[in-house]
This record gives structure tokens, C-alpha cells and sequence, in this order.
């Protein structure tokens, strides 16, 4: 590893990250909070599409296509998602600071950049791999239970019209609200040296705007006439929720790609600037 000050890396190799993030897998899988998640997760989408399937054509008559069925696993995951991020993240920064481990893991040499960015890897592939299953569940599913030669319908329970196109781009798009969280989260982590601290803060930020933003539209909007989501959508819940198509029907949820990303990448920047910078001896749990 070649650095010109501590904490600026200029170059080195992956093999340290992949060492280190394979120590962070074999900690997290073991741990029974993360595999009650995963659990609750997978229970969930099981349940969206076996009532999908069982109710489809109560509601009206209209049939129902194939893309239908992860059309509602996207709407299901751009709710659970950025709680996903946070929890996950919050279970692999778990303990580091009370126990003391991040400061006896740099005691050895190895660099604070390579831990903190393993755990936010591995965060990442959980989430991408929650994804790409629940995309493959939901398809299966639909293939089976939608009525074929069909390219859109309303979707069951929603009233939406969609196609097989725009649920991939936005099904596949909207994985990177949690990890915009995750990345919030890690920072709180370190910024409260608290796991706890994160973990609450972070999921305050996100149910606050998720109450308040609907709430002030609608007020400013009966009282006085004032559109305020021209303010709010570039906000991280604004952009989060405009990347999932929900709050904007004026502009492109891919618009909001680079937004979120800049997010992602402050978020993350700064946790690295502080790990680098700061004492790892203390912690607050």
C-alpha cells in the first residue's frame, strides 16, 4: 500500500478489501438479527405474490400482465428498502467502536479505508442480491400466473399500467435509495461513534420526511398555492422517492440517478474523512 499522508490512498491492491469483506460476511451471516431480517424479508415477498396471485381478478376485470407481479415487489422494496440499508448497516458497524475492534484492527496496519469499505460492499451485494431474487421470484411468478401476450395491465391492488421495460428500469433503479441510506447510515455511525446513534438518527431522517414532505405539500397547497415538492425533490427523500417514480410526475425518475449517487458518494466520502482523522479508542455503544 503506497500513501502520501494517513488517510489518502493513492494506490494498492483489492486483495486486502476482498480479505477484509469476506471476515465481514463471516460475522454477519452467523449473526441471528441479520437472518431474522433476511427472513422477514423473503416472508414478505412470498406473501405480496402469493395474494396477488390469489386475488388478481377480484378487482376488476381487466387481465393481469406478467410484469404485474414485480411491479408490486418494486412497490414493496421502495418502502422496506431504505429500512433495509439502515438495518443492515447498522448490524455490521455493530459494536466496532464499544468493543474496540476498529482501533485493533488499524493497531495491525491494516488501513481504516479497507474495513469500512468492506462492510459497505458487503451491505451493497446483500441489497443487490435481495434484488436480483426478489426480481426472480416475482417473474417466475408472473410468467405462470399472468395472462400471457399481454405487454401491460393494471397492476393488482394498485391501478397502475405497466409494462416489462419500465418495471426492470425502475425495479433495478430504485436499489440505490438503500444504499444511499446505507451510506447515511455509516456516517452517523461514525460521526455519533454509536451504533446506536446511527441506527435511530438515520431512521428519524427517513420517517420524518416520509410524514413531513407529504404533509407540507398538502398544506402549502390548500393554503396558500405553493407547489413546495419544486423544493423538496432534490432533497434525499425527494430524490429517493422520484427515482422510485412516486412525488414527480413532471420530470423522469432517471433524472434523479446522479442525484442520489451524489448523495451516496458525500455520505461516504465524509465517513472515510473522519475514520481517517479521528480517535477509534472511544465509543458511545
Amino acid at each position: 500500500m503506497t500513501m502520501i499522508a494517513p488517510g489518502t490512498i493513492v494506490s494498492g491492491s483489492i486483495a486486502p478489501v476482498i480479505s477484509a469483506l469476506r471476515w465481514e460476511w463471516f460475522r454477519l451471516h452467523r449473526r441471528m438479527a441479520f437472518r431474522a431480517i433476511m427472513g422477514m424479508i423473503a416472508l414478505a415477498v412470498v406473501l405480496i405474490l402469493v395474494g396477488a396471485v390469489l386475488l388478481r381478478n377480484e378487482f376488476d376485470d381487466s387481465p393481469v400482465a406478467p410484469a404485474a407481479f414485480p411491479f408490486l415487489i418494486f412497490l414493496a422494496l421502495t418502502v422496506v428498502g431504505p429500512f433495509l440499508g439502515i438495518f443492515l448497516t447498522a448490524i455490521v458497524f455493530s459494536g466496532e467502536y464499544g468493543w474496540g475492534t476498529l482501533r485493533a484492527l488499524a493497531a495491525r496496519g491494516n488501513p481504516r479505508w479497507q474495513a469500512a469499505s468492506a462492510k459497505l460492499l458487503l451491505v451493497s451485494i446483500v441489497l443487490a442480491v435481495v434484488w436480483i431474487v426478489s426480481w426472480i421470484l416475482s417473474t417466475a411468478t408472473g410468467l405462470l400466473a399472468g395472462e400471457y401476450g399481454i405487454a401491460s395491465a393494471i397492476v393488482p391492488f394498485t391501478g397502475e399500467t405497466v409494462g416489462w421495460g419500465e418495471t426492470a428500469l425502475l425495479f433495478f433503479g430504485n436499489v440505490l435509495a438503500p444504499i444511499a441510506y446505507m451510506s447515511l447510515t455509516a456516517l452517523l455511525c461514525v460521526l455519533g461513534r454509536s451504533t446506536t446513534f446511527g441506527l435511530a438518527v438515520s431512521s428519524a431522517i427517513l420517517i420524518g420526511e416520509s410524514t413531513a414532505y407529504p404533509v407540507a405539500a398538502l398544506i402549502a397547497g390548500e393554503l396558500y398555492g405553493i407547489d413546495i415538492w419544486e423544493y423538496l425533490r432534490w432533497t434525499l427523500r425527494g430524490a429517493t422517492s422520484g427515482l422510485a417514480g412516486r412525488f414527480d410526475e413532471t420530470t423522469n425518475a432517471w433524472y434523479f440517478v446522479p442525484v442520489v449517487l451524489a448523495y451516496t458518494g458525500l455520505f461516504w466520502g465524509l465517513t472515510l474523512a473522519l475514520l481517517s482523522r479521528r480517535d477509534l479508542g472511544s465509543g458511545n455503544g
